[in-house]
């Protein structure tokens, strides 16, 4: 029996010392700048850098490999690594522009021929991540962390495959949120469904826009860029990245600072001041197909209650895949149209503090710390223990 226990322990040991584990942060070698949503992983594990550039990476693996469209990734061993900071360096630079582009030009065609050979059209699952982060006037008022399963019947539509009227399935697994409860206003938030078809939306009304194409230092990329036509009274602008080995979408951004006349409902009036969209698509290296590995979205809503000056929420959410085509089941449990800061669901604290997957930034963990404050004035609705 002691036997069994020594050996119980000895192996406990063994694992945790074999564990490697790199607390760091990415910022471009040039710029000094953090650099948000880099891929560090190797072949078992895998992670994201957040929004301050920073990360942890835990693997027993004695590989780690940093990867971002647009530069050059950066393969090492943990033994290796001399300093905290990884230094990335771009590789997608702007050589010159070949043509102002028609609706009409042979990128979209290619992209229309092959949309059935570089996108799954079955049902297909995958792991997610999403974190949904509030403010209100520069100050965050609201953090939720999502972590569960999916399944989609078809990831983009066209005339020849229609967006199902159930296109999503989700499994929530676990759940951290926290929130200030608001006397005067409450945020409405957007919904899973909303979230995902926005995240598989790739396609503009042509017509209106005028495109630019460029070529771009790595010869398999080309960069798509639009803008509104002069008669067109819209600001919306952005670009696609494109592979033109095979004419997949790697990345799709769009941004719109176009203010619409104010909304009036009750004693509010609010209007849209910015909407913006990140989306990066991956290759599954089996099935040949792409799909959405991360997005983001941003959006700032100008509001002016009766008597008072203009005040201003920003949301953003952030969402990151994998265990992509995965062969598991995904049991449905929460609703797909629900505002997702109505969700409820059990925390893990358990989970929660062992969980690699984003890091907070400094300022969510500053946000978390005073909700923790028992003498606040304000009420939290937190499902956090």
């Amino acid at each position: 029996m002691y036997q069994k226990i020594f050996f119980a322990l000895l192996f406990l040991a063994n694992s945790a010392i074999s564990q490697n584990i790199f607390q760091g942060v990415v910022v471009d070698k040039e710029t000094l700048n953090s650099i948000e949503f880099v891929d560090v992983y190797n072949q078992e594990n895998n992670t994201s850098t957040n929004k301050d550039g920073r990360f942890i990476f835990t693997s027993k693996i004695d590989s780690i490999k940093f990867s971002l469209l647009g530069y050059s990734s950066f393969e090492t061993n943990f033994n290796d690594i001399k300093s905290d900071t990884i230094f990335l360096i771009q590789n997608i630079v702007e050589l010159d522009e070949i043509i102002l582009t028609t609706n009409d030009h042979y990128l979209f065609k290619n992209i229309r021929d092959n949309i059935s050979n570089n996108y799954p059209s079955k049902p297909y699952r995958e792991k997610f991540f999403l974190r949904g982060v509030l403010k209100r006037n520069d100050t965050i008022v609201r953090i939720e962390d999502f972590i569960g399963l999916v399944e989609r019947k078809v990831l983009l539509t066209t005339k020849e495959v229609p967006k199902p009227k159930k296109n999503y399935t989700i499994e929530l697994q676990n759940l951290r949120k926290a929130g200030i409860v608001e006397k005067d206003v409450y945020f409405k938030q957007i919904s899973f469904e909303k979230l995902f078809n926005i995240f598989a939306s790739i396609g503009l009304q042509k017509k209106y826009f005028i495109f630019k194409e460029i070529n771009l230092l790595d010869s398999t990329f080309v960069k798509l860029e639009f803008k509104p036509k002069k008669d067109e009274k819209l600001s919306t602008h952005g670009y696609y990245i494109i592979n033109k080995e095979n004419f997949a979408i790697a990345e799709f951004y769009l941004i719109n600072k176009n203010g619409l006349p104010l909304i009036k409902k009750r004693h509010i009036k609010y209007t849209t001041v910015l909407y913006e969209v990140r989306i990066k698509f991956k290759k599954d290296k089996k099935l040949k197909k792409y799909y959405v590995h991360k997005a983001k979205l941003n959006s700032r809503v100008e509001i002016q209650l009766k008597d008072s000056e203009k005040e201003y929420y920003d949301v953003s959410y952030q969402y990151f895949t994998k265990n992509n085509f995965g062969d598991f089941g995904v049991k449905k449990n929460i609703s797909i149209s629900k505002d997702l800061f109505k969700i409820h669901y059990q925390y893990d604290a358990k989970f929660w503090n062992n969980q690699n997957e984003l890091l907070l930034t400094k300022e969510m963990e500053g946000f978390l710390n005073t909700l923790d404050n028992k003498n606040n004035e304000f009420k939290v609705k937190s499902n956090i223990d």
